[in-house]
């Protein structure tokens, strides 16, 4: 305690003796003033966030009191019943499923159609899937929405951790390549609330857009000290580690650490004490804002401006990273709802708030109507002389009155029974809640009105159409983040890295990293409709349909059945594809040795030698295979023959000699014999690439060489 007192005192004088100039008193001044008329702004709404996230959480009878800016609940009898039915938890866990479901998968399409470029589109893309597994940003997705279901916003912050590790293939003293894990750092994504951020123009509903924005955020001393070493000793902390007004931490006081469900009259809710908390040394926090500054004519590349504790730690007339794309400001922005002019808007769950209030209004005097049915008051006079609390709901109980000629016993009044308004107004509430969410209960897995298996499907595309709009939007912002990941990836991964993915055949795959592969010109797509939920059954439908039109091979060969079984089971189209595409990738590689003059092996009898002949055709048609050396011209058209002997010896004989190839003529012809004579011996017809088994492969004269 002593060096602790030591230390603060010795943090005193040397703020004491900081000296801004002129210039950083303005700047610090302009950065608290933005962040304060940002706030005035953005304080109306955040009464509503408390109340949306405690009606979530199942306190549905709290208000805020912005008197006291503490959620309360208002008087109420003392008998009076108040049931919390927490049906918007359910609709909201509906909603987010459909977000949450499928995972978005950006892919990077290639700038040009060079070799080159489409193998460094394809690591960029296993980089960029890396990044998603090694940063959890699935999980950080989900955070992201759940936090844009409460208070319409939730945002991914980017920056560069320089104390990240990551594995880098270095050499040792004899040379050799080792594998360490060195913090030579990476990308860092941050999930943030609203409560840290602060607009310039609440009109304007895309964050990019905004002239300027502030982020403030309660930071550890250790964070100032480490990143901002210049200044740091002026910064002086808070204190402990207590919410700071306005910052975000206040959310976690009022909703974070509720304990219990709460619903008694008058209750404030505050938060949960910790009895270790004075045991523990204080934790030495302070505030960080971070002033952002779009594109203008006066800083043609943004502003970037950091103060802590009124000292300026950073100022800088460039914004970090991402100054020249649409959104220069490092966030994305998840939006629940977005709406044309304004930019702090609704939510599903502030939507839901009146129906449930009222809900719980008609459910709480049903239940009372219900406990005086059970226990029913009693009509007495005072000539029965009954005792206060002699009327119980205790079972077997023996009532004693007085008992006088002509005095009629004490008598129960019951109430009446329950309107038919009262139902009809409750089976109202619910399909109003339902048509507000747009969330039905075939959506979520119950029975609902229709009894056929086709019509809850087509009512659940027809709700996921709903809310496709909604899904399409977060699915720009994963393209936007890829962007923005991307450009960091290019900036500082100096190093070449190590990274593991996983294949489509779950088979993991190692393989270098380095900036150099990243061509920031090809695009990033997230294709529309990736993250809305898709049907098992419509997906079987799919594979069957294919399978029977013959898409994945003919009908009755088994390799075919076999790849369609394993799609039904793994559930996804795009295993049809790899085969051919690891044809087409290795038929374009011997495409660019045969440019470059290097040797080519022959074809294999494994190979798709339909792909391979297509690709390689497509290579004699282009302009630039006109210029090529004579000699490449006839390899490449020797090996195309090789390939047209699999599939008809007859016609890659006839190409040879059309060519002069007449040592690949005789070779063929030869092969073709040997295959005639061994197909003599066990009866049948030689086979022919193509031919299904148990089948007679077709007459010479009805074979073709393969069109082009």
């Amino acid at each position: 305690m002593v060096d602790e007192a030591l230390a603060q005192e010795k943090r005193v004088a040397d703020a004491a003796a900081y000296e801004p100039s002129e210039a950083e008193k303005a700047t610090v001044a302009l950065v608290e003033a933005r962040q304060d008329a940002g706030r005035q702004v953005r304080k109306p709404h955040e009464g509503q966030w408390y109340v949306n996230g405690a009606m979530l959480r199942g306190h549905q009878y709290v208000e805020w009191s912005s008197n006291d800016s503490k959620l309360v609940v208002p008087p109420a009898p003392r008998k009076r019943i108040r049931l919390a039915i927490n049906r918007i938890q359910p609709k909201v866990r509906a909603r987010l499923a459909k977000f949450l479901k499928n995972r978005p998968v950006p892919v990077v399409v290639p700038a040009t159609t060079d070799l080159e470029d489409r193998l460094d589109a394809r690591a960029t893309t296993k980089a960029l899937d890396f990044l998603w597994r090694k940063l959890q940003l699935e999980r950080a997705y989900a955070r992201a929405r759940r936090w844009a279901s409460v208070t319409g916003h939730g945002y991914w912050w980017f920056s560069w951790d320089p104390r990240a590790l990551a594995r880098v293939a270095i050499p040792d003293m004899f040379g050799n390549q080792v594998v360490r894990t060195l913090p030579v750092g990476d990308v860092c994504v941050e999930v943030g609330s609203p409560f840290e951020v602060v607009v310039a123009d609440p009109t304007l509903s895309d964050i990019g857009q905004q002239p300027w924005i502030v982020r403030s955020k309660r930071r550890p001393l250790s964070y100032i000290e480490e990143r901002y070493k210049e200044k740091a000793q002026f910064v002086i902390p808070e204190g402990d580690d207590s919410a700071a007004e306005g910052v975000g931490d206040r959310y976690a006081q009022q909703l974070g650490r509720l304990a219990s469900h709460g619903g008694q009259s008058g209750q404030a809710f505050t938060p949960a004490t910790d009895s270790n908390s004075a045991r523990r040394p204080a934790e030495q926090w302070v505030t960080v804002h971070e002033y952002f500054e779009r594109p203008c004519g006066k800083y043609p590349k943004g502003r970037h401006v950091v103060i802590a504790g009124g000292v300026l730690l950073k100022e800088q007339h460039e914004l970090p990273f991402f100054a020249d794309m649409v959104n220069p400001y490092p966030c994305v922005d998840f939006v629940d709802f977005e709406q044309a002019g304004q930019y702090w808007g609704t939510t599903i769950v502030e939507q839901l708030v009146g129906p449930q209030r009222e809900y719980n209004l008609i459910r709480s005097k049903l239940a009372e109507h219900l406990r005086l049915m059970v226990h029913p008051k009693l009509l007495v006079t005072t000539a029965h002389q009954l005792q206060p609390g002699t009327w119980t709901a205790d079972a077997g109980e023996v009532i004693v009155t007085a008992f006088a000629p002509g005095l009629n016993p004490p008598i129960p009044w019951m109430p009446p029974p329950i309107s038919k308004d009262a139902w009809q107004a409750f089976e109202l509430l619910k399909g109003e809640i339902e048509d507000i969410s747009q969330i039905f209960p075939e959506a979520e897995g119950r029975v609902g009105q229709s009894t056929s298996g086709f019509q809850t499907n087509l009512l659940q595309e027809a709700t996921d159409a709903v809310h496709g709009p909604d899904i399409r939007a977060d699915e720009l912002c994963i393209e936007e983040a890829a962007y923005k990941a991307r450009r960091l990836m290019k900036l500082g991964y100096k190093p070449a890295r190590l990274l593991t993915v996983t294949g489509r055949d779950l088979e993991p795959e190692s393989f270098e990293f380095h900036k150099d592969d990243i061509d920031e010109a090809a695009d990033i797509v997230v294709q529309a409709g990736s993250a809305l939920p898709t049907l098992k059954a419509a997906k079987m439908q799919a594979v069957m349909e294919m399978w029977t039109a013959g898409l994945l091979g003919p009908v009755d060969d088994p390799a075919a059945r076999q790849r369609a079984l394993s799609m039904l089971e793994m559930g996804s189209n795009e295993e049809a594809f790899d085969s051919v595409r690891k044809d087409e990738e290795f038929a374009r590689m011997e495409n660019e040795n045969f440019r470059n003059g290097r040797e080519v092996e022959p074809p294999e009898f494994f190979e798709n030698h339909d792909v391979h002949y297509r690709v390689h055709t497509d290579a004699l048609k282009s302009a630039s295979a006109r210029a090529w050396p004579q000699e490449q011209q006839a390899l490449i058209r020797e090996h195309i023959i090789r390939h047209i002997a699999f599939v008809n010896p007859q016609a890659a004989v006839e190409h040879a000699m059309r060519y002069g190839f007449m040592d690949l003529a005789r070779s063929i012809l030869q092969e073709t014999a040997m295959a005639a004579q061994s197909a003599a011996l066990v009866g049948g017809s030689p086979p022919i690439a193509g031919t299904p088994p148990g089948e007679e492969a077709p007459p010479p004269e009805a074979q073709a060489p393969p069109a082009a």
